[in-house]
């Protein structure tokens, strides 16, 4: 059974393994800096969502 240690630990993986993605994809296609902008914001939001989340769950 996996702790809330090991959830976590891959959850943070998993993100810094998809921002890596989308730089790489960024620097391929040439994006502009307005759309790099909106992809953080919509992360911020999406760490906001799970902290409240987890924060309901205890």
């Amino acid at each position: 059974m996996k702790t809330y240690h090991m959830y976590h630990t891959e959850s943070i993986s998993a993100e810094s393994k998809l921002k890596e993605a989308e730089k790489q994809e960024e620097k391929q296609i040439g994006r502009d800096p307005v759309f790099n902008i909106q992809m953080e914001e919509k992360h911020q939001r999406r760490r906001s969502v799970k902290k409240i989340e987890k924060m309901k769950e205890k």
